[in-house]
């Protein structure tokens, strides 16, 4: 197996030896030639990037270590949410990808309770054990469609109508974890939510703006994007898509 240093020997004298050949080729686009030095050394310094470590930013941090990496990243837009997840990466292009997986930190817990009562009844808690208010359930059929709602109350209590048409009980408010269940006739429920969003088993796609080895500039594109992540095209694509909104660049230091 090549090594990392092997590795970036061999694309720095490709690189050396593609410039010698396009400035034989092209000895009167002088232009040119500078451009595309400059894009291929940006491109070279991405590949051959050790990106192993801890880099951050306030809250905001992701963590490579050889093909891993584990990241809670603020949300774009007014809002901020925090968003986690973990995964392996690849760096494509000016693009770096990753592909989450099952979720390894702190989960949203429910313990069920068995009950024989005509309204399901929910606890809605904090890690902390603090009550949640304004906590939004719902009840969906096997297609998605609504059937019935309702929110918890300042002690994080709610009740809601059994239903023999519903497949799903969704739990949702904004700045904590989005949590999705299977429905069920015979049970309460009492659940503790994370204050994040858990992102798994999608592919997360951030622009390098620019990298060293001691910062990373990043913005955050997509958190589900689900084109090619090996055509260039479906990437700068995306890039153009989100520019028409709250796209922020983050400053991530070197731990």
């Amino acid at each position: 197996m090549i090594g990392r240093e092997e590795k970036a020997e061999n694309n720095l004298f490709f690189l050396c030896s593609l410039i010698e050949y396009i400035g034989r080729k092209t000895k009167n686009h002088r232009n040119v030639i500078i451009a595309i030095i400059i894009t291929l050394t940006f491109s070279f310094n991405v590949f051959s990037q050790n990106l192993n470590g801890k880099f951050c930013n306030e809250s905001d941090f992701i963590e490579f270590k050889n093909d891993s990496v584990n990241f809670k990243i603020g949300s774009n837009g007014g809002l901020t949410i925090d968003l986690c997840g973990n995964g392996i990466y690849k760096i494509t292009n000016d693009f770096l990808l990753i592909k989450t997986l099952d979720f390894k930190g702190l989960e949203t817990h429910i313990e069920k309770i068995k009950s024989k009562d005509k309204l399901i009844d929910f606890t809605v808690l904090d890690i902390e054990n603090n009550a949640i208010l304004g906590v939004n359930i719902t009840l969906t059929d096997n297609k998605g469609k609504f059937l019935s709602g309702t929110s918890t109350d300042e002690n994080g209590h709610a009740s809601i109508e059994r239903n023999k048409n519903a497949d799903k009980i969704n739990i949702s408010l904004v700045g904590y974890d989005n949590y999705t269940m299977e429905y069920s006739d015979f049970f309460d429920y009492k659940l503790k939510l994370v204050s994040y969003v858990i992102i798994e088993n999608k592919t997360v796609v951030f622009k390098i703006n620019s990298m060293n080895s001691s910062f990373l500039n990043l913005t955050l594109l997509s958190t589900n994007f689900k084109g090619s992540t090996d055509r260039k095209s479906e990437l700068v694509k995306l890039e153009k898509k989100s520019s028409k909104y709250q796209s922020r660049e983050r400053q991530l230091i070197k731990e």
